[in-house]
């Protein structure tokens, strides 16, 4: 009887599985914060609100507009950690979030999205 480790094919799937999970996430996540900011009326120029992205493991570079799609601003975000994270590279962006939270909020309004993207992925890779 011979055996056979599906490890390598099985470890492979997962890696990319997660990574797959991660963008998918990151970007359900961008939109929950996208549109709090937009139903809290905590916009005037558009410039945080353009400002929202994430970033998985690497770095990316962002360009923020204003509403008008005025380039005002060109920012690389970084992570070195194995998760996604999302912010907004408006300076101002901490204290509009203490006053009306939108961050976390953002997040909590598509959590529902967000498992039901993982789960889609995890099914299409190990089937």
């Amino acid at each position: 009887m011979n055996y056979k480790s599906y490890k390598p094919d099985v470890l492979k799937a997962l890696d990319q599985a997660k990574g797959k999970s991660y963008e998918l996430v990151g970007e359900s996540a961008r939109t929950g914060v996208v549109d709090r900011i937009t139903k809290q009326e905590q916009v005037d120029t558009g410039y945080m609100r353009n400002s929202v992205d994430y970033v998985v493991k690497g770095q990316k570079t962002i360009t923020v507009t204003d509403n008008k799609g005025i380039r005002k601003d060109t920012f690389t975000l970084s992570n070195d950690n194995d998760s996604v994270i999302v912010g907004s590279a408006a300076e101002y962006a901490p204290f509009q979030d203490k006053k009306k939270p939108f961050l976390k909020q953002g997040v909590y309004d598509v959590i529902g999205r967000i498992e039901k993207v993982v789960q889609a992925v995890m099914k299409e890779y190990f089937k």
